[in-house]
C-alpha cells in the first residue's frame, strides 16, 4: 500500500527546498535530508541514483520497500517535516534496508 498524498513530497519545488535549506543525516546505506515545516502531517520523497540502478524497475522497488517501511512506521514519526530519503549504496536484502531506515530516523530524532 502507498503512502497517503498528504504524506508525500510531490512537487519539484518542494524537493529542491528540501536539499537547499535541510540538514543531512546519514548511515551506512540511506540519508535523509531534513526540514522542519508548519505542516500537519510528516511528508516523504524518495530518490534512488540510476547509476546504482540503472533499469527502472529496480529503482521503483527500493522505492516501494522504502514506502512501505515508512507506512509502518507513520503513526511513530514526528509531524510537520519534509524528508527525503535517499539511497547511498547498493543493499544486500530488505530487511537490511528496512532496518537502516529505521535507524537513520532514529539517528535524525524524527522517531518518538
Amino acid at each position: 500500500m502507498a503512502l497517503p498524498l498528504k504524506n508525500r513530497l510531490k512537487t519539484e519545488r518542494d524537493f529542491k527546498n528540501v536539499f537547499r535549506k535541510g540538514k543531512t543525516v546519514s548511515s551506512g546505506l540511506l540519508f535523509c535530508k531534513i526540514l522542519q515545516k508548519e505542516l500537519a502531517a510528516s511528508r516523504f520523497g524518495f530518490i534512488v541514483p540510476a547509476r546504482k540502478f540503472p533499469l527502472a524497475v529496480g529503482r521503483n522497488k527500493i522505492k516501494r520497500i522504502l514506502s512501505e517501511a515508512v507506512l509502518a512506521e507513520l503513526p511513530n514519526i514526528r509531524e510537520g517535516w519534509d524528508i527525503i530519503v535517499g539511497l547511498q549504496d547498493k543493499h544486500k536484502n530488505r530487511e537490511e534496508l528496512i532496518a537502516d531506515l529505521v535507524k537513520v530516523l532514529r539517528k535524525a530524532g524524527l522517531i518518538k
